[in-house]
């Protein structure tokens, strides 16, 4: 299954173009908006399949490209992210981990968890993840 996100940089992008309208620009501060509005053209592709595989585009341009084995996972991570969104980071053995957040489906939390179960890989979830998972349950969400 393959899934697509955005990065969340729209409400800061928005507050320094007001801050760059109302004081003087600074050459930094430009650069800084700059990268800022980049990162907010950037799409995220997330695809479960024996392997999972993440990449990181920007108009088509591979920014970084990542395939993980079930061996190279050491643990993923549940947590809360926001009010009401859940989030995961996948912890491996060697290299950065893989942070999962605001993908258009939350479905992707479930497959995870799926994904896990079926590799054997250890899980971690802290008590507001559970607390929100709860929650959609009662509510029938």
């Amino acid at each position: 299954m393959t899934y697509y996100g955005r990065p969340r940089t729209a409400f800061l992008l928005i507050l320094i173009l007001v801050t760059l309208i109302l004081i003087d620009i600074s050459s930094y501060f430009l650069i800084g908006t700059v990268l800022l509005f980049a990162a907010s053209l950037c799409r995220m592709q997330l695809t479960l399949d024996t392997e999972i595989f993440y990449r990181v585009t920007l108009f088509n341009f591979i920014i970084r490209e990542v395939r993980i084995s079930p061996k190279e996972m050491k643990e993923i991570q549940f947590k809360r992210v926001g009010w009401k969104k859940r989030g995961a980071a996948i912890l491996r053995e060697k290299g950065f981990p893989i942070h999962i957040n605001n993908y258009n489906s939350q479905k992707v939390f479930d497959d995870l968890h799926n994904y896990a179960g079926r590799y054997s890989i250890s899980v971690t979830s802290t008590k507001e993840y559970d607390h929100l998972i709860e929650g959609k349950a009662s509510n029938g969400n």
